[in-house]
């Protein structure tokens, strides 16, 4: 990172955050020393004299004395040189990855000067480096022990080694792209080779007639080679007497020595009973419906008591109950008893790639459902989940809330073109593939069907390249003119005249008025926007939500933070839109909105359907105020369904 680029975060940052800036926060997001800070800070003010100043106060931080109308000229002329700065770049490799690398791959001690000459920096930039790399490690369990005259070394709890270490390489394997064999990322280990263990994978789960997903299997692989470097080094994974239990519970009813026996051909290597169990439980949790198909061989008491806690849960939230019992037993509770096998293995799974991120990141009431799933066990189970978990739970909660039907009624439809029954069928076709779901019965009517009374039992005629005979707008019959090839247009139009009207909507947001939006808003901490929140309500279950709120990546979208919790009735709900002086950063995701909604969902999955359309696409709102200052109020319902098919606007566009 060139010094001018690293000037220009820290100014970024300090224009933007809206407080007061530490040391600490520069070196551990820039990984550079105090003195690297302060002399950048110099230049900063050398370079800004007439504009501004950065300037230091012991025990507060640094801090920017300047005029607003010095302040927004800066950050928008910083937003035309320096627009990657206000997105999180998933992909940029960091020093402390590099590091961590090389103490894995390490057969003996790694010592300071290595690390110095191959990152081409200072002993002290090194050190501050290593803080990140201890913080990392931390969730592991995992120590970073350092041996006088010898260097460095990795250690702790031989899974939590293999867990971090998978981490490491996932990562590496998805940042650097440009590899041509994995041999830079798994010692002694050639593409070729690497394929040949997940293809392995794969065939035995296409035998199984079991899916498992790209991102599974290829974990799965990283771990299975991961292991065998530990196996062949003589480190084995051991259980304490809870885990024996459950495993000796589970390998009466699962066996999976078919891929064993495979892998071990492939690796040339015997596997112990311990290293067999360890990759019986690995490749459980990799595969959701592996669980589904062995569910009630794989359940016992324990796990059994948290998958009726997630449900007392989800019925407490007035997601589910009896009536929509089956979606609950279809989804959830196999994810249920995933997490309940991966909190009792300690396994702190926190790999993901920029695109699942990305996927995730778009879905905020789901995000928001997992998030309570995930905190539950983990109070129960005492164990502290990494991203993966959540990532994966909310996507099987959006999966859960894609697959309720919201059709109301299914639509009739009469297809015509001048040229006949023949050459229709293909627009049919078109048309049938893109929008079966709502169509209850399509046909091809001819030209004498125009007059005659046939056509009273349609809904909607679509016609092409012709004008329509007089006697059809005196029928009930609505007309909808399409393109023969039936384009992306002519399915927006579709969609908005037919497939909108057919859909059932059910409200669960208050009205927003115009009070409702918190304009110059100073964004300073998680702590004081709780305060803010809990002005807004009496309840005492939403103020106990607002309490209990964590802040994930995944609670962030394109510069927006999103907020949802619950309450029981719908004269409690409320939203409320939080539009930032400046942009703030919050765990290194930075943001110039808040959305919060309180919404209630009464049992409904339709309801919870269309809340999540609604939020999903809450990027369009950008400029509801402006409705809100010509009406008395906005329904996010109507507001969403007459809105439907305005196109997001891009990143550049919101900046």
């Amino acid at each position: 990172m060139n010094s001018n680029y690293r000037q220009a975060i820290i100014l970024f940052d300090l224009l933007s955050q809206n407080a007061p800036l530490t040391y600490e926060h520069f070196i551990d997001i820039l990984e550079v020393t105090k003195r690297t800070i302060r002399q950048d800070i110099k230049m900063i003010n050398d370079n800004y004299k007439n504009e501004l100043q950065i300037e230091f106060k012991k025990n507060i931080g640094f801090f920017v004395v300047a005029s607003e109308e010095n302040i927004k000229k800066i950050i928008d002329e910083m937003r035309t040189h320096y627009t990657d700065i206000f997105d999180t770049n998933l992909k940029s490799p960091r020093n402390y990855q590099i590091i961590l690398m090389l103490l894995f791959k390490a057969d003996d001690y790694v010592k300071v000067d290595q690390l110095t000459s191959m990152l081409f920096v200072n002993k002290r930039t090194i050190t501050n480096i290593l803080m990140s790399v201890r913080k990392l490690l931390q969730p592991y369990q995992l120590q970073l022990l350092t041996r006088p005259h010898y260097g460095m070394y990795i250690s702790g709890n031989e899974a939590n080694y293999r867990l971090c270490n998978e981490k490491v390489i996932f990562d590496n394997i998805y940042q650097y792209e440009d590899n041509n064999t994995y041999g830079n990322i798994l010692p002694n280990i050639n593409k070729t080779e690497f394929k040949m263990i997940e293809q392995i994978i794969i065939n035995y789960f296409i035998d199984k007639n079991i899916e498992i997903d790209q991102s599974s299997s290829f974990r799965l692989t990283i771990m299975i080679l991961t292991s065998y470097y530990r196996i062949i080094k003589k480190h084995e994974v051991e259980y304490n007497e809870q885990q024996l239990q459950f495993l000796s519970h589970l390998k009466k009813k699962i066996n999976i020595s078919e891929l064993i026996s495979q892998l071990e051909i492939a690796l040339d290597l015997k596997y112990s009973e311990n290293e067999k169990d360890w990759l019986l439980i690995y490749t459980l949790i990799n595969s959701l419906n592996f669980i589904e198909t062995y569910y009630d061989y794989i359940i016992d008491n324990n796990s059994q008591q948290i998958a009726a806690g997630v449900y007392n849960l989800l019925y407490d939230l007035s997601i589910i109950n009896e009536a929509n019992y089956s979606y609950y037993q279809s989804y959830i509770r196999a994810n249920s008893l995933r997490l309940y096998i991966t909190a009792l293995f300690g396994i702190y799974d926190n790999c993901y790639s920029a695109s699942s991120v990305k996927a995730v990141t778009q879905s905020a009431l789901s995000n928001t459902i997992a998030q309570k799933i995930i905190a539950y066990v983990e109070e129960q189970m005492n164990f502290h989940f990494g991203i993966t978990s959540l990532f994966d739970t909310s996507h099987l909660i959006y999966s859960m809330i894609r697959s309720v039907n919201n059709i109301g009624k299914k639509v009739n439809i009469a297809v015509y073109t001048p040229w006949g029954k023949i050459n229709s069928n293909s627009l049919k076709r078109r048309i049938e593939n893109t929008w079966l779901e709502v169509i209850n019965k399509i046909d091809i009517i001819s030209y004498n069907d125009l007059f005659g009374k046939k056509i009273d039992n349609y809904d909607y005629l679509l016609y092409c390249n012709c004008k329509l005979v007089s006697t059809v707008y005196d029928k009930k019959i609505k007309t909808l003119l399409v393109n023969y090839l039936f384009t992306e247009e002519d399915s927006s139009n579709f969609y908005e005249q037919i497939v909108v009207p057919s859909r059932i909507y059910h409200r669960a947001f208050g009205k927003i008025y115009e009070e409702d939006y918190i304009k110059n808003y100073k964004f300073t901490g998680l702590a004081n926007l709780k305060k803010q929140l809990k002005q807004f309500t009496n309840e005492k279950s939403i103020i106990e939500q607002i309490d209990n709120l964590r802040i994930d990546l995944c609670n962030f979208y394109y510069g927006d933070l999103t907020i949802v919790v619950f309450c029981k009735n719908a004269e409690q709900a409320f939203s409320k839109l939080f539009f930032l002086e400046y942009y703030a950063r919050y765990n290194e995701q930075k943001f110039n909105r808040i959305f919060f909604h309180c919404i209630s969902l009464d049992y409904d999955m339709i309801k919870l359907k269309t809340a999540e359309k609604v939020i999903r696409n809450i990027v369009v709102y950008t400029l509801t105020s402006s409705v809100v200052a010509n009406n008395p109020y906005i329904d996010f319902y109507d507001y969403y369904v007459f809105n439907a098919n305005n196109p997001i606007p891009s990143i550049k566009e919101k900046l």
